[in-house]
């Protein structure tokens, strides 16, 4: 069968074309050949892995193609590699969210990068008059964000000068930040390249520049200035030339050594809405479940296996999600899903609020929720988890690390018993019967992780502060 790919393909069909390959049981990963691969220009190519690697699987033979494909362009166009790494990250890398993969990835397009030998190097910081440039991909309230905005509302000084600088604008968030007495500046460029150049031209008026959250594109700027921080949330890439690695980890010691590099730790907490506001009423909770994830997280058949047999265990149950396109329809095709039990409520402003309704909350396979655990266990929403996912989730994380902290580490006896946690399917159908049919149950681990959640502890801007300049 000859297998065509359009020269400017539609990324968002990349699920449809893996349904359909399935479904007429092609395997693959034979398309990953150097003859195929040869004749495709770079939208065809990123299309074509974006298929093989859907499921997350086969990560180091999907990279080493990407290996040969890029050994075949001109990388010498910047312009052009910075797109290919934009578009693998989205199409590729979110596919597999492991230390391992970003680690791989992030390495390996650093090396491509040359070594800018008129970069821009801080010599006299009496000449700069600003202090922190914060770089953000996207002006967008998010979980990455939100941090940031909630440390900077909190800090004691507004009259530090303090920039926050992105690819792109919003006329809200922009607005937030002049009520904060943050600067916003929006990257010049006519392409991606001429955006990231503006940034290093920046940077000589900064004393520090960081980097937050995601790292891509880091790999090049990192090239071209001295003074970078990476502050990232969930992975933890080494990069030669980043200066200072900043993340928060399960324990309060003020340094850690992950992977054989040195990460500063440091928790500046979030603006969790949801604290201090009343419990949803369990008639308007029971029998709902739900997922409040990037939706490629949970656009798994592990995952949808276990919805179904949710909504086939617990009659009238019904599944909710969110994200910015639907996933769904694959899945209940290929798995016999009643539709009308599955409902997508698109892209939630505030889901904080949605999810008030849900019995519980399912994390996926890969990674949990995220932020959004917070502001569930702040509703008194449970979350249920698999037992063999490849990282620890939000909830997890949280616990174990405050059960480490001096003045709580007491409240913490047994607290593995409170994670609801399953090895198979049948588990997680026993455990949502119990949370979306009984009241009590369900209220007996929403409160647990609520008092949790009232504890948590915040490091400030001022803290930061000392971590970056120490």
């Amino acid at each position: 069968m000859k297998i065509e790919i359009d020269k400017n393909p539609n990324f968002s069909s990349i699920s449809r074309s893996f349904a359909k390959l399935k479904k007429l049981n092609i395997n693959i990963y034979k398309l990953l050949n150097k003859d195929f691969l040869d004749q495709l220009n770079p939208n065809q190519f990123i299309y074509l892995i974006g298929i093989t690697a859907y499921e997350g699987k086969n990560f180091h033979l999907n990279f080493k193609f990407i290996q040969r494909y890029i050994s075949r362009i001109n990388i010498k166009n910047i312009n052009l590699l910075l797109n290919i790494e934009g578009q693998l990250y989205n199409y590729f890398l979110k596919r597999y969210e492991t230390e391992e993969a970003y680690q791989i990835f992030c390495s390996f397009f650093e090396s491509l990068y040359k070594k800018n030998q008129n970069k821009t190097i801080v010599q006299n910081l009496k000449n700069q008059s600003n202090e922190i440039l914060f770089f953000i991909h996207a002006p967008v309230f998010l979980a990455h964000t939100n941090p940031l905005l909630y440390m900077l509302k909190n800090r004691k000084n507004f009259s530090k000068n303090i920039t926050i600088t992105s690819l792109t604008e919003d006329e809200v968030f922009t607005r937030t930040l002049t009520e904060l007495n943050v600067k916003f500046v929006l990257l010049k460029g006519k392409t991606l390249l001429e955006q990231l150049n503006f940034l290093v031209s920046m940077s000589n008026k900064y004393k520090k520049i960081v980097w937050q959250s995601v790292p891509l594109y880091l790999g090049y700027v990192s090239k071209s200035i001295d003074n970078v921080c990476l502050w990232s949330f969930k992975f933890h890439p080494k990069f030669k030339n980043v200066k200072i690695n900043i993340g928060s980890f399960q324990t309060y010691d003020k340094k850690i050594i992950f992977k054989g590099n040195i990460w500063k730790n440091i928790d500046v907490g979030f603006d969790i809405k949801n604290l201090n506001n009343e419990t949803e009423l369990w008639e308007n909770r029971k029998l709902k479940f739900g997922a409040f994830c990037r939706e490629e997280l949970i656009d798994t058949k592990d995952y949808w296996s276990v919805v179904k047999i949710i909504l086939e265990i617990v009659e009238n149950s019904i599944f909710f999600y969110c994200g910015r396109k639907n996933i769904h329809t694959n899945w209940l095709s290929m798995l016999k899903i009643p539709p009308k039990r599955v409902v997508f409520l698109g892209w939630l402003e505030n889901p904080h609020l949605k999810l008030k309704e849900m019995s519980f909350l399912l994390d996926g396979f890969k990674l949990g929720h995220g932020y959004i655990a917070y502001e569930a266990m702040a509703a008194n929403v449970p979350i249920v988890f698999p037992s063999n996912r490849r990282s620890y989730g939000t909830l997890e994380t949280y616990i174990n690390k405050l059960s480490k902290h001096s003045e709580h580490k007491h409240l913490f006896e047994n607290s593995k018993n409170y994670f609801l946690k399953f090895k198979n399917n049948k588990e997680a159908a026993e455990i949502a019967l119990q949370l979306m049919t009984d009241e009590k149950t369900n209220s007996f681990y929403g409160k647990y992780n609520n008092k949790l959640i009232s504890l948590y502890p915040k490091d400030n801007f001022e803290d930061f502060q000392k971590v970056i300049f120490d």
